[in-house]
C-alpha cells in the first residue's frame, strides 16, 4: 500500500506526456459531445420537416 501512495505522490517524470494524454482525452470527449449534439439536432430537424409536410398535405 505504501508503494502505491508513494507512486501517486511522486511528481517526477515526463509531464509533457501527461499533458498530451489529458489533451487527447479532452478531444475525445468534445468530439463525442459534438456527435451526440449533431444526432439530436438532426432528429429535431427531421421531426420538424415531417410536421411541416403534414401541414402542407
Amino acid at each position: 500500500m505504501a508503494k502505491i501512495k508513494n507512486f501517486l505522490k511522486d511528481e517526477s517524470g515526463v509531464s509533457s506526456v501527461e499533458y498530451v494524454i489529458m489533451a487527447a482525452l479532452a478531444t475525445i470527449l468534445v468530439l463525442a459531445g459534438i456527435e451526440s449534439f449533431y444526432t439530436s439536432l438532426s432528429g429535431l430537424y427531421s421531426a420538424l420537416g415531417d410536421s411541416f409536410q403534414e401541414l402542407i398535405s
